[in-house]
């Protein structure tokens, strides 16, 4: 298994373009975030959670940027039947899907945060204002969410084998079907658990004060809905004769 995490992270880091793709995907949810910020008819002028703000508004386009992002690293195993040559090479089918979903994941969330921690930088430049209170623990809680919303990406086009028809059924399922999933799940508990989903986490940790509390909100929401597509992807796996193309 190491070596396979050292041949898929060596080969992730010598593909210029995945990079600047995330980097790119990853200014423009920013950019897009803010200017749907400031046409909100409640915007009234920047306020202390400057980032916060932004990032609020912005939770459908950042669910876009996971599922573009992490797509784009996954398409060329697909069109080009890259998962074979790991087969042969004697890997186990739960190693290859496991390593390449963590790794593509982990690249899209790192490049993203990277983006919002510049954003933030530039910002108390200009302004010598904080951008955001609590920045590490906010950054390592967005880090969580982009994560989340990634690897969920990436189960889907293992599950669908198209990258387009993946993409759109993700930001169905991300903006409205796990939505009211995850309402369903809350209303069962009456609240006593909180379950948010990842959108809705956006707006947790962006509130004044967060705490330990949200990493668990986040942890347990993770693993329910990478649970369920990991499931999924499994009984499909099993219905096609356990190979992965036909």
């Amino acid at each position: 298994m190491l070596t396979l995490v050292k041949a898929e992270g060596y080969r992730m880091l010598h593909r210029f373009d995945f990079f600047a793709v995330a980097m790119v995907a990853a200014i423009v949810t920013v950019l897009g975030s803010l200017v749907v910020c400031m046409t909100d008819i409640s915007f009234d002028g920047w306020k202390a959670n400057f980032m916060g703000d932004i990032l609020q508004s912005g939770g459908v386009l950042i669910v876009i940027y996971s599922g573009f992002v992490s797509l784009y690293m996954m398409s060329d195993y697909f069109k080009y039947k890259l998962f074979n040559s790991e087969i042969v090479n004697g890997n186990r089918m739960c190693r290859i899907y496991g390593v390449h979903t963590v790794l593509v994941a982990a690249v899209a969330s790192a490049v993203f945060c990277f983006v919002v921690i510049l954003a933030c930088i530039i910002y108390t430049l200009e302004t010598g204002e904080q951008a955001c209170n609590q920045m590490a623990e906010k950054m390592l809680l967005l880090f969580c969410i982009v994560f989340r919303m990634a690897c969920v990406a990436v189960l889907h086009i293992y599950l669908l084998r198209n990258v387009f028809i993946a993409m759109l059924l993700y930001i169905i399922n991300q903006v409205t079907i796990v939505g009211m999933f995850f309402s369903v799940i809350e209303g069962v508990f009456d609240r006593k658990v909180a379950v948010f989903t990842s959108v809705d986490q956006l707006h947790i940790i962006f509130d004044t004060t967060t705490n330990g509390q949200c990493l668990t909100w986040i942890i347990f929401g993770t693993v329910i809905e990478i649970a369920i597509m990991g499931i999924l992807f499994y009984l499909c796996y099993l219905w096609k004769g356990k190979r992965v193309y036909e």
